[in-house]
C-alpha cells in the first residue's frame, strides 16, 4: 500500500508540522478499511513472509509468474505490472531469483545453518519504506541535490534500519536493501560474472555486457559536474545512447548516467505504449527510469498536458526503512 500527500508540502519549516497529521490522517483511512479482527502495522517485511501458509485466506506456493517454492503468485498485486515484473525479472535472469541473508547465530542456531534463503521477487518488493521526494528550483539544484543526497542515503538507512526477521528467522543484517536488490537481480550468469550465457540480441549488451551490480542498488556516478572527480566505481554506459547525448550538447556528466540507465532492458511495456512520438511523451525513458531502482533518483519534468502545473526537476531520496509509529516516520 503507498500513500502520499494529496498535494507537495510548501517550503516552509511550518510545513514540517504538518507530516505527522498527513500521515496520521492516511493511517486513518487504512484502519477503517480493515476488519475488526484485522491490524495493518507498518513494517518493513512481514516476519512470517515465505513461512507456511501465511496469507489470508490460504494459497498454494508458486505460480506462473513466480514458480516460487515458498510464496503463492496470489499475494502479488493484482495489477498487471508486479506479475510481469515477477515474470520478466526471472524470464530474463535464467532462473529463479537467489536471495540470501546471513542467519544471526545464536547459542541453538544449528551449525549448518548460515542463510536465510528465499526465491521470489516479492520477498523484497514486499517491503516497505520512507521516500521523499524534492522540489529544485532548476535542473543544475535538482543534479547538486542529488549528489548531497546519495552520501546521506548509506547513513539514514542505517538510522532506520527496521528489518531483523525474514522468513521467520532472525537476520545478521538490520536492513532491507540488499534483499531488494537480489529480489529483482535480472542479471544473466555472463552479466553476473558467474558464467558463461548464450549473447541475445534482443537484450541490452546482448545479455553478456558484464554489470557489477543489480538494477536494484547504490547509486552508480554523481551527476552534477562539481563533482566528477569522486567517480572511482565502475559505471557501464549504452556507448550508443552516450554520443547521441554527446551529439545533442548535454554535458559529460548527464552523458554517463543516463546511458548508465540505458545497460538495462525495460521490464514491463504496456498494451498500447510501445509506438509513442518521444518528441512529446516520456514513457519510453520512464519505462528504463523507473526501473532502476538506486538510492537516489534524478526524475526530470514528465511530459504533460499545455494546460497542467509544470512539474519541474525533481530528486527522491530512497533509502530509509519504514517505522511503527506515525510520529517516528514525520
Amino acid at each position: 500500500l503507498e500513500g502520499t500527500p494529496k498535494l507537495p508540502y510548501d517550503g516552509y519549516a511550518s510545513s514540517l508540522c504538518q507530516v505527522e497529521q498527513n500521515m496520521r490522517l492516511r493511517r486513518g483511512r487504512l484502519l477503517s478499511a480493515l476488519s475488526p479482527d484485522e491490524a495493518a502495522p507498518t513494517l518493513v517485511a512481514f516476519p512470517l513472509m515465505g513461512v507456511g501458509s501465511f496469507t489470508s485466506p490460504g494459497a498454494a506456493v508458486g505460480g506462473e509468474a513466480s514458480q516460487s517454492q515458498l510464496v503463492p503468485d496470489a499475494c502479488i498485486n493484482p495489477h498487471p505490472r508486479f506479475g510481469t515484473l515477477t515474470a520478466n525479472i526471472r524470464q530474463r535472469r535464467g532462473a529463479p531469483v537467489s536471495i540470501q541473508v546471513p542467519l544471526f547465530r545464536d547459542l541453538r542456531t544449528p551449525v549448518s545453518e548460515k542463510t536465510i534463503d528465499m526465491d521470489c521477487m516479492a520477498f523484497g518488493m514486499g517491503c516497505c519504506c520512507l521516500q521523499v521526494t524534492f522540489q529544485a528550483k532548476n535542473m543544475n539544484e535538482s543534479r547538486y541535490l542529488y549528489d548531497q543526497l546519495a552520501v546521506l542515503a548509506p547513513i539514514m538507512m542505517a538510522m532506520t534500519a527496521a528489518t531483523p526477521v525474514l522468513k521467520g528467522r532472525l537476520a545478521a543484517t538490520d536492513a532491507r536493501w540488499n534483499v531488494i536488490s537480489q529480489s529483482v537481480d535480472d542479471r544473466t550468469a555472463a552479466e553476473r560474472g558467474d558464467g558463461d550465457s548464450a549473447a541475445d540480441a534482443r537484450m541490452a549488451g546482448e545479455g553478456v555486457r558484464r554489470q557489477n551490480k543489480s538494477r536494484y542498488d547504490s547509486i552508480s556516478c554523481y551527476i552534477h559536474p562539481t563533482s566528477q572527480s569522486h567517480n572511482d566505481i565502475p559505471c557501464e554506459t549504452d556507448e550508443e545512447v552516450r554520443e547521441t547525448l554527446r551529439r545533442e550538447g548535454l554535458d559529460e556528466a548527464i552523458c554517463q548516467h543516463v546511458s548508465h540507465l540505458f545497460t538495462r532492458d525495460p521490464l514491463v511495456a504496456f498494451e498500447g505504449m510501445i509506438e509513442l512520438d518521444d518528441e512529446i511523451s516520456t514513457d519510453h525513458f520512464e519505462s528504463v527510469q523507473s526501473t532502476n531502482w538506486q538510492t537516489v533518483r534524478w526524475k526530470p519534468p514528465p511530459s504533460s498536458p499545455s494546460d497542467a502545473p509544470h512539474i519541474g526537476w525533481r530528486t527522491e531520496f530512497r533509502s530509509m526503512e519504514i517505522q511503527l509509529t506515525d510520529f517516528e516516520n514525520a
